[in-house]
Formats: structure tokens, C-alpha cells, sequence
């Protein structure tokens, strides 16, 4: 019965398509969303929280996010997930994950938690990247290459949103309100 309700949820939060880039899904060592120094140790548990960020033009708040993580599954294991009580989640990290949130998250706030991810790292020697992706389920082509978010408005419009990243060894992420230089930007696009 509850995968049922998580189903119809699910597919009332993502039926409907409306397309911007507005926002952001991202991975903080942190729930505030403002730290990223983190470096994984072999064989260690690490918790990433993957955190909604409005950005000035975002939805106030989300219902439910729908992305995959991007990893090298040689290198590194997710073991585990923590969402808010209330949510539901369906699929998988590796492929496409959709988190219905029950209540909507974030309404008001700058950002919003959506999971924590328990990983395991096994080869801490050269550096790695997650990134926060789409998910291999999307059939929108409109909001194709981005992860998704539904608003809490009363039709759970879907919007795509930024994915943002976190890196080893030198613990960066994808941070909001984190200043660049323009070479911190030009790296961005070169992983």
C-alpha cells in the first residue's frame, strides 16, 4: 500500500513539465550546506547530504527531487540514505532516484536538505568526483541533462535545476554562496 501511494505521488509530483534552470541539487559535508572540507578516508563511512539550493529565481521550497549520482563505482560504494520523515524514495542512486518530500522542504529557506548519503570510499589514492546528474528514467525531453525538482505549488510544476558535485582529496563541492575566481570557474568545466 505505501508503494503504492509513494508511486501515485510520485507520478503526480513529476507529471507535469515546466523548464528552467532554477536552482540547484547539490552535495555539502554539511547540512547548512557551507562546508565541503571533507577528504575520504579508505574504508571509512563518509555522509554527504545532498541539499536543495533555491538560488535568487528557484522554487520556494520542493516536493520531491529526481537526479542520479555520478560516480566510479570502483572507487567508491554508497551504503546508505537518510531522508526526511515523511519521504519516500524510489529507484537508485546509480541509475535515477526520485524523493517524493512529505511536507514540501525548504519553503522559505535558502536551502532545503533532501538526503543524506552514507558512502564508502576504497581507493583514496587519485583524486574523484560525485556529481549530482539526470536521472536515466527522464522521458521530458525539455528538461533533459539536468536533475529535477517539483515546486510546492498546487500542480508540483517540475523545473530542471543545476547539478552540483563533490570532490576528493581536496573536499570541494558545488557551494552557493561560495566566491570564485575565474579560474575556480574555468576548472569547473574542465572536470
Amino acid at each position: 500500500m505505501q508503494r503504492l501511494a509513494l508511486t501515485i505521488a510520485l507520478i503526480a509530483a513529476f507529471g507535469t513539465a515546466a523548464f528552467a534552470h532554477q536552482g540547484s541539487l547539490g552535495l555539502y559535508t554539511d547540512q547548512n550546506a557551507n562546508d565541503c572540507d571533507r577528504t575520504f578516508v579508505a574504508f571509512a563511512s563518509t555522509e554527504l547530504y545532498l541539499m536543495y539550493y533555491r538560488s535568487d529565481a528557484g522554487p520556494n521550497g520542493i516536493f520531491a527531487a529526481e537526479f542520479k549520482l555520478e560516480f566510479d563505482d570502483d572507487i567508491v560504494l554508497f551504503s546508505g540514505i537518510t531522508v526526511p520523515p515523511g519521504a519516500g524514495t524510489l529507484g537508485t542512486l546509480d541509475n535515477g532516484m526520485a524523493i517524493a518530500l512529505n511536507p514540501c522542504q525548504g519553503l522559505g529557506a535558502t536551502y532545503a536538505w533532501v538526503a543524506t548519503l552514507t558512502a564508502v570510499a576504497f581507493d583514496v589514492s587519485a583524486p574523484f568526483t560525485i556529481r549530482v546528474g539526470q536521472s536515466n528514467t527522464v522521458t521530458r525531453p525539455a528538461l533533459a541533462g539536468h536533475p529535477q525538482v517539483a515546486m510546492c505549488d498546487e500542480t508540483r510544476t517540475i523545473v530542471g535545476v543545476l547539478g552540483g558535485y563533490f570532490t576528493h582529496p581536496d573536499g570541494t563541492c558545488s557551494t552557493g554562496t561560495e566566491a570564485s575566481s575565474w579560474g575556480a570557474i574555468k576548472e569547473l568545466y574542465r572536470r
